[in-house]
């Protein structure tokens, strides 16, 4: 597992790629308050059992989550994640647990399949 926890008042700034491969596990969190610029940047689940948590409250704003050959983006149980100004592209799955929410803001497209569990 690949933790990311950024503190309060800052971001942590992706520009290319954040990604968990060959069944493993990234860990985006929004616990200490900082969040995600992902702006430019990809973040993305890529091959059978490799997954993306979104946990804490995470925020994420700007660029494209993605997962390609079974990967999946996943905002778990009775977490809370916010996408502004991102997209989701198209064929990629994000699963929203049981009592997860997954707020969408801003002006950009999903088009993902999304499962609620």
């Amino acid at each position: 597992v690949l933790f990311f926890d950024p503190g309060a008042g800052t971001d942590l700034q992706n520009r290319n790629t954040i990604q968990a491969v060959d069944g493993g596990i990234a860990q985006l969190s929004g616990g200490f308050g900082g969040g995600f610029d992902n702006a430019g940047g990809t973040i993305q689940a890529v091959g059978e059992g490799s997954e993306v948590h979104l946990l804490n409250s995470a925020s994420v704003t700007g660029g494209t989550l993605h997962t390609q050959d079974g990967g999946l983006i996943r905002i778990l149980a009775s977490h809370q994640a916010t996408l502004t100004d991102g997209t989701i592209d198209a064929e990629s799955q994000v699963q929203v647990d049981n009592n997860g929410t997954l707020r969408l803001a801003g002006s950009r497209g999903v088009c993902a399949m999304l499962m609620l569990k």
